[in-house]
């Protein structure tokens, strides 16, 4: 009779879950093609997101951060590097400034308006009258 109890069956995977793997699976093999074989005619909304959002976090396990491989690189002598993050990180900064010392604007900013003043008690009795 312990033996019933301690023995579990396995459990049943739900519909959503089956779905996900199978989903997995795909991209999986849609990864393996290259970019070139894909016919994204072919393929649904849906897959073209989870291929894309796959590679964007293979992409983001590939590059190393910005400012301690530019350390390393220089170190080594390698003057001639390209580093794609070192001229967004010095313009990022800028933008910054620049937009904190901006005014905002839009299209009531040079309008000549006439300032509204509240209405007054004897004024709302005469509109409804």
């Amino acid at each position: 009779m312990k033996d019933t109890l301690t023995e579990q069956p396995e459990k049943k995977l739900t519909h959503r879950i089956r779905q996900k793997r199978a989903k997995v699976s795909e991209v999986k093999t849609l990864l393996e093609k290259p970019d070139h074989e894909i016919d994204r005619m072919k393929l649904s909304v849906m897959h073209i997101r989870l291929l894309h959002e796959a590679r964007e976090r293979i992409k983001s396990k590939t590059i190393p951060s910005g400012p301690s491989s530019f350390n390393q690189s220089s170190q080594f002598g390698d003057t001639n590097s390209f580093d794609p993050f070192e001229e967004n990180y010095d313009n990022g900064r800028r933008e910054n400034h620049m937009v904190e010392n901006a005014t905002k604007l839009n299209y009531h900013s040079y309008m000549n308006k006439q300032t509204r003043a509240k209405w007054s008690k004897s004024d709302t009795d005469l509109f409804y009258q």
